[in-house]
């Protein structure tokens, strides 16, 4: 991810801690994962990418589902779809 971010890759960057959260999830790892969504959803923010924003807010708000922090999580998951709308927007926007 170093390597992403130091070459102006940044959305391969925000990718590779999305998987890397995914990682920790499938171990049970909730903290580390939840730690890994919130940096990829800051960087994807910053960076202007919908498509890893709406990815991080899912896997952040299952996160907190799986910690019983329901609410959170369906706050974050709903929001998603919103995000994932925009991503889309915009990649039809790309193909014009």
């Amino acid at each position: 991810m170093t390597f992403a971010r130091q070459r102006g890759l940044e959305t391969l960057a925000e990718g590779g801690i999305i998987e890397l959260g995914n990682a920790m999830m499938s171990g049970a790892d909730y903290a580390g994962a939840e730690q890994q969504y919130n940096e990829s959803l800051e960087l994807a923010i910053r960076n202007k990418t919908p498509v890893n924003e709406a990815l991080s807010r899912q896997n952040l708000g299952v996160c907190y589902i799986e910690q019983r922090r329901t609410d959170e999580g369906l706050q974050l998951v709903e929001q998603r779809w919103y995000f994932s709308d925009r991503a889309a927007i915009s990649h039809n926007s790309c193909k014009s």
